[in-house]
């Protein structure tokens, strides 16, 4: 089990080659997207109104092309891009370095803080490994010791009180922000980019198997 942050964690990791590196995020914050991870007394290590976060599903931006390296930019997949109908696709992840804690408070600040990735970055895009097994937890807004003030987070749309998500469903891209989810269900099978396992309503989480 590998966890990136709060709101995402493999249970299953991704095969090496499964693992395509030669991409980068997007240049700039993206208008109505994700929220970072906190403010207040020491900063945020997370990142600002617009930083993706972990575990959400990506395409290549080819309006926006490749760097001076080569290395191709990644946007968000639009609400209910199945996969047969886009070319390169997968999961967004970004493994943060040996300075990864560098211009933080180390008594503020823990690996569960990094699970934004930031703006103009090489970045792993996640695909070709069915086996791989993902979990999506939404999680709330709360308060650390009245210093840090972290907004909620909406993985996967439905998980609410009353949820409408459940095992056997399958997933694809959702609106795209905080607060609508990166992620929501359907029952249609062709295109889903992943089959839910289990479904925790106490924990706000979904496991899911991908399918590409």
């Amino acid at each position: 089990m590998a966890s990136y942050g709060r709101n995402f964690e493999f249970r299953i990791p991704p095969k090496p080659e499964a693992r395509a590196g030669r991409f980068i995020s997007p240049a700039t914050a993206l208008s109505g997207s994700g929220s970072g991870g906190g403010s207040g007394a020491g900063g945020s290590p997370t990142g600002a109104v617009g930083l993706l976060p972990i575990g959400v599903p990506v395409v290549a931006d080819l309006t926006a092309g490749q760097d001076a390296q080569g290395a191709q930019y990644v946007k968000l997949a639009t609400a209910g891009e199945t996969t047969t109908s886009v070319g390169v696709f997968g999961l967004l992840m970004f493994e943060y370095g040996p300075a990864a804690f560098a211009l933080t408070d180390p008594y503020m600040t823990t690996y569960s803080d990094l699970g934004i990735v930031p703006p103009n970055v090489y970045c792993l895009v996640i695909a070709g490994d069915p086996a791989t097994k993902i979990v999506l937890r939404n999680t709330l807004a709360f308060s650390f010791l009245g210093q840090r003030n972290y907004a909620g987070r909406t993985m996967v749309n439905g998980l609410g009180a009353t949820p409408d998500v459940t095992a056997g469903d399958y997933l694809v891209p959702g609106a795209g922000d905080d607060a609508d989810g990166y992620w929501e269900s359907t029952g249609t099978a062709a295109g889903a980019w992943a089959v839910i396992t289990h479904v925790d309503s106490a924990r706000a989480e979904v496991e899911a198997r991908l399918l590409f």
